[in-house]
């Protein structure tokens, strides 16, 4: 048996452009600031900055080919993904000549009045002398399946907001600077993207993640592959292969299910990859009823064997073990060891 494996782009697009983008709010002044200088306070991911209004912790900056929620519940395994159209039902960037700068974070409203979300923050790319400020504004819902357009954040409550700049296709991502500025101060947050990847809470071989649901998440192995096989006689003998060729990273794990209810693999975990400084998504997949199935469950008090599988379809080369890939789970990416 063979399939065609792929992350798949759903298409939940905009409609006639941009929504939320804040070019008015990007003033002389601001660009001048920017360029003029490359200082300010250094941000970290999962290290969270504060004024008087908000608490901001960037979980993710990523650059890739649309903004992607993090799981899916789609029957065929595909994510909801936003890139801009042109009104005419197809995709405006068609030519690829665009990427999305993804930044992602948790913000707490600790202030006394509503925040909007679009307006009242705002984040910029700096690179080859230019300042980018346009940005599409998206909160994550449905446990995060789902992007839906950001709107106000009311006090005491907190969301998980992706502001996402578009940028010149051929942009050098290591003279790519990222920063923003919280709503009651002028100070500047800033860093160099190439400083931006997780290097920390690396998962080898054996290394397993308890989830916030009772799920546990242990790797059993993690090798580049031509060939996705299964380890358990519930994926039968089918056996997946990219139609076009090429290799691939075959992540297995043990799903432990603690919890008192059936967990939905794909609300359970996720996964990306880095290569040449793009990032894209990998796949789920469940060994279950003889076959290996982007969708099923695990029953409470059961286990099961799923793969989480990265490939090259359509990029410029073959993966390799030192491009680098995540284990997405809980809104957390933990650093996967790739045997070698």
């Amino acid at each position: 048996m063979k399939k065609r494996l792929t992350a798949g782009l759903l298409a939940v697009c905009l409609l006639t452009g941009l929504t939320g983008c804040s070019s008015d709010q990007l003033t002389d002044q601001v660009t001048d600031k920017l360029l003029s200088s490359d200082d300010g306070i250094a941000f970290a991911v999962d290290k969270p900055v504060k004024d008087d209004s908000m608490t901001l912790t960037v979980r993710s900056i990523t650059l890739s080919d649309a903004v992607y929620a993090p799981l899916t519940t789609d029957s065929e395994g595909a994510y909801t993904a936003y890139y801009t159209e042109d009104g005419t039902g197809k995709e405006q960037d068609a030519d690829k000549d665009s990427v999305y700068l993804d930044c992602t974070a948790d913000i707490k409203n600790t202030g006394d009045q509503a925040l909007d979300l679009e307006d009242d923050l705002f984040f910029y790319a700096i690179t080859g002398g230019k300042v980018y400020g346009d940005y599409m504004a998206f909160t994550e819902s449905d446990g995060g399946a789902e992007l839906a357009d950001a709107d106000t954040l009311d006090v005491g409550k907190t969301a998980r907001v992706h502001y996402a700049i578009i940028l010149p296709a051929d942009v050098d991502a290591n003279a790519l600077d990222v920063a923003f500025m919280l709503p009651s101060a002028e100070t500047v947050y800033r860093v160099a993207f190439p400083k931006l990847a997780v290097t920390d809470r690396s998962l080898p071989v054996g290394g397993a993640v308890k989830t916030n649901n009772g799920a546990m998440l242990t790797i059993e192995s993690a090798k580049l592959v031509s060939s996705i096989d299964p380890v358990t006689s519930a994926g039968g003998d089918t056996s997946v292969q990219l139609m076009e060729g090429g290799n691939m990273v075959d992540v297995v794990l043990t799903i432990q299910n603690n919890s008192d209810t059936d967990l939905p693999l794909g609300t359970l975990f996720s996964g990306r990859m880095t290569m040449d400084s793009i990032s894209r998504l990998g796949t789920p997949l469940l060994e279950a009823d003889m076959d290996l199935q982007y969708t099923g469950s695990i029953p409470a008090g059961t286990s099961a064997t799923a793969h989480l599988v990265f490939d090259a379809d359509g990029m410029s080369r073959d993966l390799q073990a030192t491009d680098s890939y995540y284990l997405y789970a809980d809104g957390v990416y933990y650093p996967i060891v790739i045997e070698q």
